[in-house]
Parts: C-alpha cells; structure tokens; sequence
C-alpha cells in the first residue's frame, strides 16, 4: 500500500468544478449586462436622434414664421409649409427629418395670431408615437411654449 503524503499539492475535481461553475456565472452576468447597456444605449441615441429632428425642424418654423409669417389655404393649410416622405420644405428651406412622421401648423386669435406647430415622432423599439406641441408668437419674436407630450 502507498502511504498518503500528508502535504499534498494540487486541487480535488470538486474545487476544480465548484471554481469552474462560478466563472460560468460570473462571464454569463458580464455578457448580459453588457447586452443590456448596449441595448440602453442604442434607445438613449434613438431618442436624442429624434429630439435633435425635432429641434431643427422647431428652429426652421419659428424662423420662418418671425420673418414671414404664413398663409394658409381654404382648408386651413400652410401654404408655403409642407412635410412628406420625411422632407420639410418651409418657404425656399429644406430640411430632412428621419424621425418625424407628420408636421401640422395651424393658428388661432385674429389680430395677434398664434401659431400651434405640432410633430408627430417615433422612436425604434417604442410602439407609441410620441407628440411634441411649440407655440410661435411672433410678436414676441420667440416661442412661447414647448413639449413632449
């Protein structure tokens, strides 16, 4: 019979599984939360992307309404505002919109008009289609109101 030498050296297959099964879990919950930041990412720049649109097309309007007002036809459109197939043409500008799905102008009062500009968004991976409403007093020279809605 071999005698057991009393300071062994080396791991058990016990010690050797137990570690192994721990690194399994730990490369596992690295992978996921990096999918998961990944994914927060791609929606946070989704959203910037849209918001960005949004401000562009806000700073086209409002400049175009302070300088030149707007005229609208019999039924109540712009005249020389129009948005389609994701391109905004407001007077002689034009503007590309990705995010933007729909622009509505419209104004109220008589004398002292205000103009309600309403855009219709979406954003990837969100079903619901987000509202953003700015209102454009151009006696004032500046909006005077605006939101996610």
């Amino acid at each position: 019979m071999r005698k057991r030498m009393k300071n062994r050296r080396g791991f058990t297959i016990t010690e050797l599984a137990v570690v192994l099964a721990v690194l399994a879990i730990i490369s596992t919950m690295v992978i996921t939360f990096n999918s998961l930041v990944s994914n927060r990412r791609a929606a946070s720049q989704a959203r910037l992307d849209a918001l960005n649109d949004i401000k562009i097309a806000e700073a086209v309007i409002e400049d175009h309404i302070e300088k030149n007002g707007i005229t609208f036809d019999d039924n109540g459109n712009p005249d020389d505002i129009s948005y389609a197939d994701h391109i905004l043409k407001v007077g002689e500008r034009t503007v590309s919109l990705e995010r933007v799905t729909e622009v509505n102008v419209s104004s109220r009062g008589d004398a002292d008009k205000i103009y309600y500009c309403t855009l219709k968004y979406t954003i990837p991976g969100q079903d619901a289609l987000q509202i953003y409403t700015f209102c454009v007093y151009p006696y004032v020279g500046k909006t005077v109101g605006g939101g996610a809605g």
